[in-house]
Formats: C-alpha cells, structure tokens, sequence
C-alpha cells in the first residue's frame, strides 16, 4: 500500500515495523559509539523505554501485532535524544578536525559530514 504524504508516494509501515526501525537505527547508533556489541546496548534502552529487553527483540524481529501507543511515543523521544547526540559529536568531531587540519578536507572530514546530514534526515522523520 501506498500514500500520499506532503507530495510524496512512500509505502506505508506498520507501528511494528516504524517501532523496529526506530529501535534499530538508535541500537546501530549507541553500540557503534560505545564499541559494544547490541546484546549489551539493549538493556539501557529497555530501561530508558520502561519496558523490558524481550519486548524489543519482539518489536524488531516483528513477531509483535501491535505497540501500544506509549511505547511508541517513547522510541519516538529516545530517538530523537540519540540523534541529537549523535548529531552534536558528529559536528563536534568535524569542529575538531577543521581545527587540526586547518581546514584541509579530508575523506574522514567528508564522511563525518556525510553523517550528520543523514542523521539530520533521520531526525527529522522521527520528528513528525
């Protein structure tokens, strides 16, 4: 199926598989900047989200028909947090190279931009 959203033709996603996505995309995010592996970056997630680590597993192997309403608020918010996180320590990270570099680009300068724009992006979908 198909709709129509501010002049643009998507597919529509479940609550589940929207929820999935969210968590994966903020999983990817924490376990890359923390250098951990996603089984050990789950439980904080499960606690931010007051719901338990199965559930998330569920949610995102879509063996669930169904989130309720508050949880999905709450993937929704801690999204959010993440990116804006993630977006600062990207621009951060960019600051800090331009300042070492003096201002010579490099490939590590341009995929750090790269990153942010697409976590940007990314935020604003969440946002909406």
């Amino acid at each position: 199926m198909v709709i129509q959203s501010e002049g643009q033709m998507g597919p529509v996603l479940s609550d589940v598989e929207q929820a999935g996505n969210m968590l994966g995309t903020m999983e990817a995010i924490l376990s890359e900047r923390r250098r951990i592996p996603l089984a050990e970056v789950r439980p904080p997630i499960a606690r931010r989200l007051r719901t338990t680590v199965g559930t998330l597993v569920n949610i995102k192997k879509l063996r669930r028909k169904t989130v309720e309403h508050s949880l999905m608020v709450a993937i929704r918010r801690e999204l959010i947090i993440v990116l804006q996180s993630e977006i600062m320590r990207l621009e951060n990270e960019v600051n800090l190279h331009r300042q070492i570099a003096g201002g010579h680009r490099s490939d590590v300068l341009a995929q750090a931009e790269t990153q942010i724009v697409e976590a940007k992006k990314t935020l604003r979908l969440a946002a909406q």
